[in-house]
């Protein structure tokens, strides 16, 4: 599979951070020189696993191709397929955050999984619930793949369960999200994730991300107060179980722009946390959503009277603004994170042949319930 080298001039590698992928890397290429084979693979699916769960799986979508291709050529560990795919499974729902990637290119990503499912005798139910999410994200997709989120979602239906399917309270939640998104029915999505809401019954980050949605969701209807709550819900569950996991870096920047409506210190608190690593997030459309959200943050604190802030940026980062000990001008720092995030979005509006990115960035943020 031929793999294009991805570069990110406006981030960088933290030596800290990314020293547990650094020795996995030397794990398999130690293993791969002494012909361990299986301890290659297990290295491999580990170090996938590692940088998607804590650094948004830049470097895991570089090394996809290389552990597919190794796999390949060793038939005889065939009872590995199942962490390839596992792996592949977990890549393919954040391809859309890379701004180099066409939609062609994504499709691809896609077509392969597919294909892949087909011949090592899986089930297409997984490929058509992550389909089903992309197609919700990024409708102008539709005629590429000849369905629409709906079709997809029930296609998944009829495919049955097996090894490389989510667990029953993950898939409650694509139901909850679909009840959500397309059936616009709040009350029923409720009742289907109520059960994985309960402490007995929690599942990974299932209710984690249901309060998220259900923030998001109530937002989108203008219901501001009920937003805000289960907003504020969502970031206490992910900071007391997931405090350091970069794959929430995207939901706790729609979060804290949500709490700054009515609680400006709080959602400034959750900014100064995320900004101490907002250089190691190596997702480009949730640095976009992180630099969105700031620009909406200091924009609120603008308008309310605040005239400056005391926020340490990180060098890398490169601000060039005037400042006095940490001491930021808040309309300069604001109109710093809308240029840093329009820098972004023109890259993905050029991606998708839409205005998106660039129009919601535009629109002027919302400083009252």
């Amino acid at each position: 599979m031929e793999h294009q080298h991805l570069e990110d001039d406006y981030l960088y590698e933290d030596e800290d951070a990314l020293s547990e992928l650094r020795e996995l890397r030397s794990k398999i290429d130690y293993a791969r020189k002494n012909g361990e084979i299986e301890e290659a693979l297990n290295s491999y699916y580990e170090y996938v696993r590692e940088d998607i769960l804590k650094y948004s799986s830049h470097e895991a979508f570089r090394i996809l191709p290389e552990y597919m291709e190794y796999y390949e050529a060793h038939p005889e560990f065939e009872k590995h397929k199942y962490y390839v795919m596992w792996a592949f499974k977990m890549i393919l729902p954040v391809l859309d955050g890379y701004s180099e990637l066409s939609l062609e290119d994504i499709k691809h990503y896609y077509d392969l999984y597919k294909s892949c499912c087909q011949k090592y005798s899986y089930s297409l139910r997984t490929y058509y619930q992550i389909l089903e999410y992309y197609l919700f994200s990024t409708p102008q997709v539709t005629s590429l793949f000849g369905m629409n989120m709906d079709e997809a979602h029930e296609s998944a239906k009829k495919e049955p369960r097996d090894e490389l399917c989510d667990p029953e309270a993950v898939e409650a939640y694509y139901d909850f999200t679909y009840h959500l998104d397309i059936k616009d029915d709040d009350v029923s999505a409720k009742e289907i994730i109520a059960p994985y809401l309960k402490k007995e019954n929690y599942y990974g980050s299932v209710p984690h991300q249901s309060y998220y949605y259900l923030a998001k969701y109530y937002w989108n209807k203008e219901k501001y107060s009920e937003s805000i709550q289960y907003a504020k819900r969502a970031l206490i569950m992910i900071d007391n179980d997931y405090p350091d996991y970069q794959c929430f870096f995207y939901i706790r920047s729609i979060l804290f722009d949500i709490i700054s409506v009515r609680y400006k210190d709080k959602a400034l608190r959750v900014f100064k946390k995320m900004l101490k690593c907002a250089d190691q997030c190596q997702s480009e459309g949730s640095v976009f959503t992180f630099f969105e959200c700031s620009y909406r943050l200091f924009y609120r604190l603008e308008k309310s009277g605040i005239k400056t802030v005391h926020i340490r940026i990180p060098d890398n980062l490169k601000v060039d603004l005037s400042v006095r000990q940490n001491e930021y001008q808040t309309s300069e720092i604001k109109q710093y994170f809308y240029d840093k995030a329009k820098a972004i979005a023109k890259k993905f509006d050029k991606q998708n042949n839409t205005n998106e990115f660039i129009d919601s960035l535009n629109e002027e943020p919302i400083c009252r319930e």
